[in-house]
C-alpha cells in the first residue's frame, strides 16, 4: 500500500504542478493569443513540461501529498491526501475525455 500512495502522490503531485500554473497562464494571456481552443491549452501544457518550475513544484507537491498520505489520523489523511488526488484525477480525466470527444467529433 505504501507503494501505490507514493506512485499516487508523484503523479497527483505531478499533474497538480502542471495544470495549475498552465491554466492560470493559459487564461490569463487568452485575449493576447491568436491561437484558440486546444492548441492554446496543449501550447502552454507543452511549454510547460520544458520548464524547471514544473518539476520543482512537481517534486513539492509530491513531497506534501507523500506526507499527507503517512499521516496517522484518517479523517487528516482523507483531507490532506485523497480528496486533493481524486480531485486532480478526476480534472485530468475530464480533460482527457474532452479532449478525445472534440477530436473525434470535429474529425
Amino acid at each position: 500500500m505504501n507503494y501505490l500512495r507514493g506512485m499516487l502522490s508523484a503523479v497527483a503531485g505531478t499533474l497538480f504542478a502542471l495544470i495549475g500554473p498552465t491554466l492560470v497562464v493559459i487564461f490569463r494571456g487568452i485575449t493576447a493569443e491568436k491561437a484558440t481552443g486546444f492548441a492554446m491549452v496543449f501550447g502552454g501544457f507543452s511549454e510547460a513540461f520544458r520548464s524547471r518550475r514544473l518539476w520543482i513544484l512537481a517534486f513539492l507537491f509530491f513531497l506534501l501529498l507523500w506526507a499527507a498520505s503517512r499521516l496517522n489520523n484518517k479523517l487528516l489523511r482523507a483531507f490532506l491526501f485523497w480528496a486533493p488526488t481524486i480531485l486532480i484525477f478526476s480534472i485530468t480525466l475530464a480533460f482527457v475525455a474532452l479532449f478525445v470527444y472534440v477530436r473525434f467529433r470535429s474529425g
